[in-house]
């Protein structure tokens, strides 16, 4: 997967520069506390609810999304889910930075059955963040999103099928259709038909 390797260093380094010395403007116990939020939550807070929290919110997601706590594992695969609500270049190249660093420790474990790898935690962040980053970066996300499809877990190219859906745009729809003619999963064929099926009605 060396094209996705190059592809998440190169738009990572292009985009962290302007705000990592500036002042966070926020404390540890105010990332503390959304991160409690965040892993008590079924669902994802909006972006209104974040701001009331903590006029930083976006920094503080940032923070997590970067540097997760041990203690609150689920709370950064919320806080990717999260970004989605502040679009722009440094939501884009955290979430690049993840998909890179759960990309290379997923590899790591032993593969099962046909060469597939497990599911883990990253593998659950690398999908979340990947659904995310389809979300804020739209057009500009189809070629990441379409290496994907290629993952050696079904999930995973289950998730890239969706994120492809989240843009509507004629490479999008080719990489839909064309991972169609190849994949032997179930689980993805299934999602890719939904996928193309959607942008038929419109939806």
């Amino acid at each position: 997967m060396k094209t996705i390797s190059t592809f998440l260093t190169l738009a990572t380094l292009l985009a962290t520069a302007a705000t990592a010395a500036a002042d966070p403007g926020w404390t540890l116990a105010d990332r503390a506390r959304i991160e409690r939020l965040l892993a008590a939550r079924h669902h994802v807070p909006g972006k209104g609810e974040l701001k009331l929290l903590h006029p930083a919110a976006h920094e503080i997601l940032l923070d997590i999304a970067r540097f997760p706590s041990s203690r609150r594992a689920f709370a950064r695969t919320r806080a990717l889910a999260a970004l989605r609500h502040f679009p722009g270049r440094a939501t884009a190249a955290a979430l690049r930075g993840v998909i890179k660093a759960a990309d290379q420790k997923a590899r790591l474990a032993k593969p099962g059955p046909k060469g597939q790898l497990p599911m883990s935690l990253a593998l659950v962040d690398l999908r979340q963040a990947l659904t995310s980053h389809a979300v804020v970066q739209g057009p500009a996300s189809v070629p990441l999103s379409r290496a994907y499809l290629a993952f050696p877990n079904p999930d995973v190219r289950a998730t890239a099928a969706v994120a492809l859906g989240h843009v509507r745009t004629p490479a999008a729809r080719a990489a839909l259709l064309a991972r169609q003619k190849v994949e032997r999963s179930a689980l993805v064929k299934h999602e890719l038909k939904a996928q193309l099926e959607r942008r038929k009605a419109g939806k």
